[in-house]
């Protein structure tokens, strides 16, 4: 039996075996060939993160929100996160935490539409003891966004020149 079988038999993954920098120099070079991130997502060769599972997302939230000290981050705070990915949960979670606006900034508009995995950030936050937005009547994610006090602005590094001046208090990634 070759290697190959051999490997195969016993659930060898190849992606886990090449070094993190061979992955980013193909990704680079892969990124520039005109075809959507939806191709790259079907291929499951670009994935921007986990972040459309609730507690994941909230977890990882969380421990950033932790480690950083700002003055009104008890409540009224501004965040600002840096590509959201594939879910706009921060919205949720940061105006759960208090935010009074969330900047979601990312290179392209890549989060996912479907209200349903939202209402289901919604209710794991519920099942947290935090009070979600409640967005129960919205019907598009632009409705959505609005009642989060959130903007989702998907022009990379010129997005960030619509930001008011020094309005940020939080940003992570």
């Amino acid at each position: 039996m070759n290697r190959f079988m051999k490997a195969s038999r016993v659930g060898f993954d190849l992606k886990q075996h090449i070094p993190w920098q061979v992955k980013i120099v193909a990704k680079i070079i892969l990124a520039r060939l005109p075809l959507s991130y939806g191709f790259w997502e079907w291929l499951s060769l670009f994935k921007h993160g986990e972040m459309e599972r609730p507690e994941y997302a909230f977890q990882v939230f969380c421990r950033h929100f932790e480690r950083v000290q700002f003055p009104r981050k008890t409540g009224g705070f501004v965040g600002l996160e840096l590509g959201p990915g594939d879910s706009l949960f921060s919205a949720l979670i940061a105006k759960a935490l208090g935010a009074s606006k969330v900047y979601l900034v990312d290179v392209g508009a890549f989060a996912r539409t479907d209200l349903t995995s939202y209402r289901k950030m919604a209710s794991y936050l519920s099942e947290q003891g935090l009070r979600g937005a409640g967005f129960g009547n919205c019907r598009t994610t632009e409705e959505f966004l609005m009642v989060c006090s959130a903007d989702y602005l998907t022009a990379g590094l010129a997005s960030l020149n619509e930001l008011p001046t020094a309005a940020v208090d939080f940003i992570w990634s």
